[in-house]
Parts: structure tokens; C-alpha cells; sequence
């Protein structure tokens, strides 16, 4: 049976994770955006892909840390955490698979 304490930590410990994978993607987007050379407005579908999913990080990054600021039960918390790793456009498939399975535990 699971402790509070050690529900809260694995909730934590994958908060983290979640976190970690975000910013690491928010960064290689970033950083493509900067190198990228000067685009033709609106005619640049890989820029304008990358300011796409420019946004759609920060989304992400939002959503998981209102997730973990809720003062809510950690099984509703961990049920939050688990529906935007399902449904995250930025996390890949390997990290989703990783983190559904921490959740799990």
C-alpha cells in the first residue's frame, strides 16, 4: 500500500521529469528559431511550424505546473498528470511510455 508520502514523492519525481522533457524541448525549439535564416511571412511552413509548437510548449509547461500547485488529492493530481502525457503534442512517444509507466506505480 502506498503512503501518502511516497505518493506525493513519485507525483513530485514525475512532475519533474514531465518538467525537464518540456524545457529541454522548449530549448531545442528556441534555439532552431534563433539559428533559423529570415523567413518570407506567411510563407515558411517549418518556421511557421516552430512558432507552432513554440506555443504549444509553454501550453504544456503551464498545464503541468497548475496540475501540481492544485491542493487536491494526489490520486486526482496523478490522474491530471497521466491525461497530459497521453495527450501531450511535445513529449515523445518513448517519454510518454516512461512517464505513464512512473505513474502507474
Amino acid at each position: 500500500m502506498k503512503t501518502a508520502t511516497t505518493t506525493d514523492d513519485l507525483r513530485t519525481e514525475v512532475y519533474s521529469q514531465i518538467e525537464a522533457h518540456l524545457w529541454q524541448e522548449r530549448e531545442r525549439i528556441y534555439a532552431e528559431i534563433h539559428a533559423y535564416p529570415p523567413p518570407i511571412p506567411a510563407c515558411d511552413a517549418q518556421f511557421n511550424y516552430l512558432i507552432e509548437k513554440r506555443a504549444l510548449v509553454t501550453q504544456e509547461l503551464s498545464q503541468v505546473r497548475a496540475i501540481c500547485t492544485l491542493p487536491d488529492s494526489p490520486e486526482r493530481n496523478a490522474a491530471a498528470l497521466r491525461q497530459l502525457v497521453k495527450t501531450s503534442e511535445i513529449l515523445s512517444k518513448s517519454v510518454k511510455v516512461h512517464l505513464l509507466e512512473a505513474l502507474a506505480q
